[in-house]
């Protein structure tokens, strides 16, 4: 909080204006006056009275009859993905059974590729806009995201793209933070502020007058000491605060005298709220210290548990803390919280390393008996990690993995690696507990995550370092070198479907690598162990087919697809399967080999719909699409774009759409129709936006420089922008030669 949450509130008459007519033309919808929801980015620094202002906003919408529903963001590494959004689902009663943020969500066996979780994450993102925007359709709808400075990835993402689809809703989403947010927020912020319908809200100090207000309101000016100047203090309070409301209330709740005294940075307001702790009972003051340790918010069994006091008694203790403004009752609930972050802060900096260590480990048992209802798996991990020594360090690997997986199954993939680098920050902290087998498995449950998350670097990274791993290991027997190649194998085949040359040089080395494991493999097992390693041996073929064939070698290209797809074939897998199509498809793009690419592109679509990978299907439909327009077959063309737009509209993907659109793009400037062409490659371009797939406005750009070379009005600013882009940009993960 950022100030108390009741009471006047000074100095806010403009923005609180703002938020009226936001709050206003959102209710007026359903009298017909237009789509109008609204998205408020209300910034500050600590202290600046965030709090307070939405807390007047929500007393707004009460007078409109207008429902208000809130979330926040915690400082806890251990929060769960898309915390703020489920917060408020769980508070508002329409939203209470909306399962529409992953809860549930089977986890695959395999990391999946960028564009099957982007695409499903654009399909459960679409469902919670959906939920939103009909819980608000009667009455509307005040949504408050609170601190989203601490707020997870996956959470922004889903607040920017609901922020594109606010003008269709009834919707006021109220957003606080902290200026100085660093990321996630800060890379995302930019682009929710470009949405239609976003305003930014900036509480800034109060000035001198407002200052002056506020001690005549209190009565100050009256009181001892203060020499009835209420100008002359307000100008002293103001020097010394910087008009942060939170400063002020804190210094004028100790009177006139404590105006001098001084405040100058968290420094100075650290030693203040740690003045207000002198005197509590020693009881008090532990379960504050243990507070500290669990968060901003106070359950009080959870406590209870923690620190051995009874839960009667320590609603008594603590009594004492608010009746000292250290803790308040939060503004929609029966609970406790501290009235700051920083006063949060201050009492867990004060805690003595041993003691804090120790309350980190006592939170994690109680925890851990409650089960999966009682706390979050990353909570529990984060617990034990902070608690230290090596068996905080075991249990904090186990809690990590599982909140790893929790994260993939709830689309949250970059909440998926940061849970995957603690467990493997853990193993590193027990290292005669965890082999060199189990470390490298866990090195590549971060590239996995990290690939699908879209940090393409940071995942070949790891994969290098699982390939170490794998290399510093003795093979004395076929189990051991079965679990070198297993994991080469595994290192190889993460990144996939990436254009940039240095990436695809470093894959290839790494395919080199796993084929000659395997081989060594082969030779210690013998041939009456038979081949289980084909389908591995066929789709790394592939792999390494696509790395010829983007360098330019296309006879070595065709070799290695011819060889991998039938490998393939003789496995069976559908997996390597479409790995080998998609390769053999890539080696052969010059125009002679337009029927067997045909013949691959049916086959890939057919093999796809049977193993249920809609996106392999999707790359199928492409293919077929490309070679219609070679062969000036617009029968053709219109059939597989049929085809694209029933798998988009069924399976709700992005990148369906996006290719959708460039291909109707593509057509429509093939016949002439230029302002089609134009509309079209506008709406590629908007699915790509909203998803975050920047990589692709290049394109968007270099399709512009080539309309305007066909109206023959050239234009060199198209083509300008296209290249800046393209040097600027990450390597485009959604064109036609991705993988699956």
């Amino acid at each position: 909080m950022d100030e108390p949450t009741g009471g006047p509130i000074f100095g806010r008459g403009r923005e609180l204006a703002q938020a009226r007519a936001a709050l206003v033309s959102a209710t007026a919808a359903a009298s017909g006056a237009g789509h109008s929801g609204r998205l408020l980015l209300v910034s500050g620094d600590p202290g600046m009275g965030k709090t307070r202002f939405v807390m007047a906003i929500a007393e707004m919408a009460g007078e409109y009859n207008v429902p208000v529903t809130i979330g926040r963001a915690i400082d806890d590494a251990g929060m769960p993905p898309l915390w703020p959004f489920r917060e408020a689902a769980r508070s508002f009663p329409p939203l209470r059974q909306w399962n529409g943020l992953g809860e549930g969500a089977t986890v695959s066996g395999t990391a999946a590729s960028p564009e099957e979780s982007a695409a499903a994450r654009f399909a459960m993102f679409s469902a919670a806009c959906e939920a939103l925007a009909e819980a608000a359709a009667e009455r509307g709808l005040v949504l408050v995201l609170e601190d989203l400075q601490w707020a997870d990835r996956s959470s922004l993402l889903l607040l920017r793209q609901l922020a594109g689809a606010l003008s269709r809703t009834r919707l006021l989403v109220v957003a606080t933070f902290r200026e100085s947010a660093g990321p996630p927020l800060a890379e995302l912020l930019p682009g929710m502020l470009r949405a239609d319908g976003v305003r930014p809200v900036r509480l800034q100090g109060l000035t001198r007058p407002e200052v002056a207000q506020w001690l005549r309101q209190l009565g100050i000016a009256d009181s001892p000491g203060a020499g009835g100047d209420t100008a002359a203090l307000a100008e002293r309070l103001h020097t010394r605060t910087g008009g942060n409301p939170l400063f002020v209330r804190l210094i004028t709740e100790r009177g006139a005298d404590a105006i001098d005294a001084g405040l100058s940075g968290v420094p100075e307001l650290r030693r203040l709220i740690l003045a207000d702790l002198d005197g509590l009972a020693a009881p008090a003051r532990e379960l504050l210290d243990a507070a500290s340790v669990l968060g901003e918010r106070i359950e009080l069994p959870l406590l209870a548990d923690v620190t051995g006091i009874p839960a009667d008694a320590a609603r008594g203790y603590l009594d004492q803390a608010v009746a000292r403004r250290i803790l308040a009752q939060a503004p929609d609930s029966a609970d406790l919280a501290f009235t700051h972050a920083l006063v949060r802060d201050a009492i867990y900096e004060e805690l003595a390393p041993s003691r804090r260590a120790a309350l980190h480990g006592q939170a994690a048992r109680v925890l851990e008996r409650l089960g999966d209802g009682g706390a979050s798996p990353g909570q529990i991990a984060t617990h034990w990690h902070r608690s230290g020594g090596p068996d905080g360090a075991a249990r904090s690997l186990r809690w990590a993995r599982q909140a790893a997986r929790s994260a993939t199954a709830a689309l949250a993939h970059d909440e998926a690696a940061r849970f995957a680098a603690l467990a493997l920050h853990a193993a590193a902290a027990t290292p005669e507990e965890v082999t060199l087998v189990a470390k490298a498995e866990l090195t590549l449950d971060v590239a996995r995550a990290e690939f699908t998350a879209g940090h393409v670097e940071a995942s070949l990274a790891h994969c290098q370092a699982a390939a170490r791993l794998a290399g510093s290991m003795s093979v004395p027997d076929a189990s051991a070198a079965s679990d070198r190649a297993g994991i080469l194998a595994a290192a190889a085949l993460v990144v996939t479907g990436i254009g940039d040359p240095e990436t695809s040089a470093a894959v290839d080395l790494l395919c080199a690598r796993a084929v000659q494991a395997l081989a060594e493999l082969q030779a210690l097992e013998g041939p009456s162990a038979g081949d289980a390693h084909t389908a591995t041996r066929a789709r790394i073929g592939a792999r390494q087919a696509i790395f010829a064939a983007e360098t330019g070698a296309c006879d070595r290209a065709r070799d290695l697809s011819r060889d991998a797809l039938a490998e393939a074939e003789r496995s069976g897998d559908p997996d390597a399967l479409l790995d080998g199509m998609h390769a053999r498809h890539l080696a052969l793009s010059a125009p002679q080999f337009l029927d067997e690419r045909r013949s691959l592109a049916t086959r890939a679509c057919e093999i796809a719909r049977q193993a249920r990978q809609p996106l392999a299907e999707l790359w199928g439909h492409v293919w077929l699409v490309d070679a219609a327009f070679q062969a000036g077959d617009l029968a053709e063309v219109d059939k597989e774009l049929a085809s694209i737009e029933q798998l988009a509209s069924f399976h709700r993907q992005p990148l369906a759409w996006w290719h959708l659109h460039r291909l109707r793009a593509t057509r429509s400037a093939l016949v002439g129709d230029l302002a089609e062409a134009v509309s079209h490659n506008e709406a590629a371009r908007a699915v790509a936006l909203q998803t975050g797939a920047v990589s692709t406005v290049g394109m968007y750009h270099a399709f512009l420089h080539q309309l305007a070379l066909l109206r023959g009005t050239l234009d060199p600013r198209p083509g300008r922008r296209a290249s800046r882009c393209s040097a600027r940009a990450p390597p485009c993960r959604w064109s036609g030669c991705s993988s699956r």
